[in-house]
């Protein structure tokens, strides 16, 4: 979700600075390493670039990816997010960026919490199995 969030944060830059049409700011995006982990995006890029609409090729992408850990209400927010996508002036691409941006900053900080207690909880189920094969050798 960290990353999910720099993209949007850096597809605001983009449409704030060169105002560039959202299917070139998502094949750069697609282009760049810092956002490898999301491997939607060079398949909503190339759909984009065949002449889909953004909003249904970032849908797709998004529905078909199967890696990156994410949840379902993270798909769905991210599906939501691309909804948006090309249907408004350069301002309410800002602010729809904006939103999500905020958005996806709560579900990232929420999952660091919950990857935080199962990762105690892996390590507690670690330690009691340790114990429970030392006892069985004794």
């Amino acid at each position: 979700m960290e990353a999910a969030r720099r993209l949007i944060a850096w597809m605001a830059a983009r449409l704030r600075y060169t105002a560039a049409p959202i299917q070139e700011i998502a094949a750069e995006a697609a282009g760049e390493p810092e956002f490898a982990r999301l491997g939607f995006l060079g398949e909503a890029a190339s759909a984009m670039r065949e002449g889909e609409s953004p909003a249904r090729a970032w849908e797709k992408a998004v529905s078909a990816f199967q890696a990156g850990g994410l949840r379902a209400e993270d798909k769905s927010l991210l599906k939501n997010f691309g909804r948006g996508l090309g249907r408004s002036d350069l301002e309410g691409q800002l602010s729809h960026c904006e939103a999500f941006e905020e958005l996806l900053s709560g579900c990232a900080a929420s999952a660091r919490t919950e990857a935080g207690a199962k990762g105690k909880l892996y390590i507690t189920l670690g330690v009691a199995g340790g114990l429970c094969a030392a006892l069985l050798l004794l």
